[in-house]
């Protein structure tokens, strides 16, 4: 979860940037962001789910993922293009708090097997 509150003022650098050290913070904080978001929400996510629902659970979780890839560029073309980059990275950083939100209510149950 900290992950997503890094990428949040890295897409804000990126969308106001004015230099090219202000850029680069901002891609230095996505980048940072972004590797240590996926592998940790793959992990809570694995966490759900019987022995047996683990490969469904894994792959709806993935097959979503790979529909966010594929209509995220999209629509943030679309905001790019119409608006400004600045909108555009400002819509996408506000939108990132929704799912941070989200994951603080999350409480996955373990299950153990003794």
């Amino acid at each position: 979860m900290q992950g997503i509150l890094v990428i949040v003022p890295g897409m804000l650098l990126v969308g106001f940037s004015h230099s090219s050290y202000m850029l680069y913070s901002g891609l230095l904080l996505y980048s940072f962001g972004a590797g240590t978001v996926v592998p940790s929400l793959t992990s809570m996510v694995s966490k759900f789910g019987e022995g047996d629902e683990k490969g469904k659970v894994m792959g709806i979780f993935r097959s979503l993922g790979a529909l966010a890839r594929a209509l995220g560029p999209s629509v943030a073309c679309g905001i790019y293009w119409n608006y400004s980059a600045c909108v555009c990275y400002m819509t996408g950083g506000l939108l990132l708090l929704v799912p941070m939100l989200m994951l603080m209510r999350v409480n996955p149950k373990v299950v153990r097997k003794d």
